[in-house]
């Protein structure tokens, strides 16, 4: 188990969850994709500065990064992604299901 995991697992609420997310704020570059693993499920968020834009659930984070990157479903995060591209960090998550199932409650 990843760091990630453990820590992930290990938080009671979201609020420890948000705070594990603005911790680990990267830039959003090809190698952020890459650095999740292909059946990763869990939140992921984008950020502008220190601005929160988009939070987002997924079964598979990495292609649904990827989806936003291609600029796909969400006209809003795109606009953003047009005007600030070099400023926009990501951050994700990995979640197991029960997790994920508790959240959405």
């Amino acid at each position: 188990m990843s760091e990630v995991q453990a820590e992930a697992e290990a938080a009671a609420d979201g609020a420890q969850i948000a705070r594990c997310l603005r911790r680990r704020r990267q830039r959003f570059t090809r190698r952020f994709d890459d650095s999740l693993s292909r059946d990763a499920q869990g939140l992921y968020a984008f950020w502008l500065q220190s601005r929160c834009l988009y939070v987002g659930m997924s079964n598979n984070l990495r292609r649904r990064i990827y989806q936003h990157r291609m600029q796909e479903h969400n006209e809003q995060l795109e606009r953003y992604f047009l005007a600030y591209w070099s400023d926009i960090e990501a951050s994700a998550v990995p979640l197991p299901a029960a997790s994920r199932d508790e959240l959405r409650e």
